[in-house]
């Protein structure tokens, strides 16, 4: 009799795999050297027939070679041994479960310019963020309030930035918003700090005093004569 290997995935993780990717799983009989087949998601099951009834077969799979932007994390055989029958080849499927990595970022506000000063300090800014050129995603962070943190994106993804033109300041002309870093790649396990400084000008203007004369003695007085004016 035999038996037939299939693969199946489980876990976050799973779509991240290739179809073709190849797994190396062995089996051996009554305790024998192993022997290794390979199989994939794309690929039929594996048989092995031809093996001497009452046999016992027990199956191992070697660590598979890194997914990107997922973790392996165990490899589950159903049945975990197959006993040979008569003329009968019985389905294994061993089921890879993995887990999708993810990653954040987090975002905080700062001031700079000669009118950082007038902004009051909770103030609300509305900073945009967008995810592989997906749809952007509002957050508002405030100088008060901690940095805002995103979290759970996946794994390589790339994470891009605006700001929303703010409220006005009495007093502050805003400049611009510049963020450190200009954009975010999603590691695993991973929060990246972005800090968005906006940059503002504090208003300023003047006035101009002169001199003028009035009275019977106006004619009086030099011309030169010099006033403290204060």
């Amino acid at each position: 009799g035999g038996f037939s290997i299939d693969k199946a995935l489980s876990g976050s993780g799973a779509s991240l795999v290739p179809g073709t990717k190849l797994f190396t799983v062995n089996y051996s009989v009554n305790g024998g050297t192993p022997i290794p087949v390979q199989v994939s998601i794309d690929g039929a099951p594996v048989v092995v027939s031809g093996l001497p009834f009452g046999a016992v077969v027990a199956f191992t799979e070697d660590t598979p070679s890194a997914v990107s932007g997922a973790t392996f994390n165990s490899a589950t055989f159903s049945p975990t041994s197959v006993t040979i029958g008569n003329g009968t080849t019985t389905a294994v499927i061993v089921t890879n479960d993995y887990t999708a990595q993810t990653g954040g970022f987090s975002i905080d506000k700062a001031l700079s310019g000669t009118g950082a000063s007038l902004v009051p300090t909770d103030k609300l800014f509305t900073v945009n963020y967008s995810v592989d050129g997906g749809t952007p995603v509002a957050v508002q962070v405030s100088i008060d309030d901690a940095p805002v943190v995103v979290s759970g994106l996946p794994f390589g993804a790339v994470v891009t930035f605006t700001e929303d033109t703010p409220s006005a300041v009495t007093g502050a002309t805003f400049n611009s918003a510049t963020f450190a870093p200009t954009s975010v790649t999603i590691g695993n396990g991973t929060t990246t700090a972005v800090i968005v400084t906006n940059d503002y000008t504090a208003q300023t203007g003047g006035f101009s005093i002169d001199k003028a004369l009035s009275g019977t003695g106006a004619s009086l007085v030099p011309t030169d004569k010099l006033f403290t004016v204060n």
